[in-house]
């Protein structure tokens, strides 16, 4: 799997339009990680000031904005739920992302998750189609976790003094 990374604290801000109101499009976030919580709560503005360029007024207004935080790094321990991503491998499902609470939570760490796996390739075969398989299972249920490089911690909301 390649040269071991130490699990860490890692941080992204995500902005979530209400696509009950604006319908789907795209990703206002940036594929940006943080290892400090406060570079990512310092950058919140920036990121807004970049979504401007690429969302509408609409999106943005509806935008709910946050930092989510994970463990990141090999051999992590997911702590909270029985939700996972995973990959197949010779038809075994095994998990690289989770401890999700609900499997509808996993969609909203998705651009986390792919930011923090293009740090460290040896993480996971993807590259640019990754394949991912959302797992709706228990810890017992056959699923393989021992590759498990990403665990998310919490979500906290942010409001950017820009808006």
């Amino acid at each position: 799997m390649g040269p071991g990374v130490t699990p860490q604290s890692a941080y992204f801000v995500l902005g979530m339009p209400d696509h009950a109101l604006v319908g789907t499009g795209l990703d206002i976030s940036q594929a940006e990680v943080f290892f400090e919580e406060e570079a990512a709560l310092a950058s919140v503005d920036h990121h807004y000031t970049l979504a401007r360029d690429i969302a509408s007024e609409q999106v943005l207004e509806s935008a709910d904005w946050f930092v989510l935080t994970a463990l990141v790094g090999d051999g992590v321990s997911p702590a909270y739920g029985d939700h996972f991503f995973a990959y197949n491998e010779d038809d075994r499902p095994w998990a690289i992302a989770g401890g999700f609470t609900r499997a509808a939570e996993m969609t909203d760490w998705l651009p986390f998750i792919f930011a923090v796996e293009d740090l460290h390739e040896h993480w996971s075969p993807g590259g640019v189609d990754h394949n991912l398989v959302p797992f709706e299972t228990t810890r017992d249920a056959g699923i393989d976790l021992s590759r498990v490089w990403f665990a998310p911690v919490m979500s906290q909301r942010v409001y950017p003094t820009a808006a």
